[in-house]
């Protein structure tokens, strides 16, 4: 694993024991917290000496990948459609948790999608999104067209 992610930074070939180079990881807080604790762990024991930068400054997820200013972006997001030259591959699915107070009027029904659609459901951006990230499970479970989530979520 160490030898790819190297080979993949920096294009060498390299004896991991010895590599003293750095690899530049950007993720946010929750992705960096689940995902790199083993990497780091793998990390030291096949390659000690080679440095891990992590970047989780909240901004736009592929900017400092594609500026080149890190060499890996963890992320759930995808880049935009002018980025798609950028190579992805899914290390970990991401799932979602509905919360609400314990006085919602949900909090002590069983939840379909009927007594759901009663409801607007809004989610917390750091990249100021203007679509809700879960809203292909909402059509899934036909709660609302496209038109009508995107409506509810912007009033």
């Amino acid at each position: 694993m160490i030898i790819s992610l190297v080979k993949l930074a920096h294009r060498d070939s390299f004896d991991p024991s010895t590599v003293s180079s750095a690899v530049k990881v950007y993720g946010l807080l929750p992705q960096i917290n689940t995902l790199m604790p083993k990497v780091i762990a793998k990390i030291r024991q096949e390659a000690p000496n080679l440095k891990v930068s992590l970047d989780s400054a909240p901004k736009r997820h592929f900017d400092a990948l594609v500026a080149g200013d890190v060499h890996f972006a963890l992320s759930s997001h995808q880049p935009p459609s002018s980025e798609q030259n950028i190579y992805r591959m899914v290390v970990a699915k991401r799932t979602f948790r509905l919360l609400m107070n314990r006085y919602h009027p949900l909090a002590d029904l069983d939840l379909t999608p009927e007594s759901l659609a009663e409801f607007d459901f809004g989610q917390v951006s750091l990249q100021g999104e203007k679509r809700l990230s879960f809203e292909h499970e909402y059509q899934e479970l036909e709660l609302a067209n496209k038109k009508s989530v995107y409506q509810r979520q912007c009033n």
